[in-house]
């Protein structure tokens, strides 16, 4: 990567760090939960990558049904745990808090049962996605075990 240099304008060549690569997604179908923008954009990121997506919010946020143009059933107005049953894993945005019912009862579920591969202990883990932005930046979607 070349910056911008000193007084007399000169670049410097500046090293850059190696990105670590992500672990793949873990398979679907996706239940979204909570569809303000993180959750929103989670949505869209999923579904245009050809994936079956659900999202629920307990309310009706702006451009939530909007989400149905590309794809997403869109479930308003509701806690979400009955969608639980479609889904093998559940994207949890931002602001939904981690003991809201859909949330418990994904933990307690574990639709998919994975394994760590770098551990003597073959240890189950529950699949799970984090929506870890701001403003709906989908850049920021990661599997929570990495």
């Amino acid at each position: 990567m070349i910056v911008g240099g000193g007084a007399a304008g000169e670049a410097k060549l500046v090293a850059m760090r190696r990105a670590t690569p992500r672990p793949p997604l873990p398979p679907g179908p996706y239940l979204v939960v909570g569809l303000a923008r993180s959750g929103q954009a989670a949505a869209r990121a999923l579904a245009q990558r050809g994936e079956r997506v659900i999202g629920a919010d307990s309310g009706a946020p702006e451009g939530a049904a909007g989400l149905r143009g590309y794809g997403v059933e869109v479930i308003l107005d509701v806690d979400g745990v009955e969608a639980l049953e479609s889904a093998r894993c559940v994207v949890k945005s931002p602001g939904v808090p981690a003991t809201a019912p859909v949330i418990t009862g994904a933990r307690e579920r574990s639709s998919t049962a994975l394994k760590t591969a770098n551990r003597a202990t073959e240890t189950p883990i529950r699949p799970s996605v984090c929506a870890d932005g701001r403003h709906g930046e989908a850049g920021a979607v990661a599997p929570s075990w990495a």
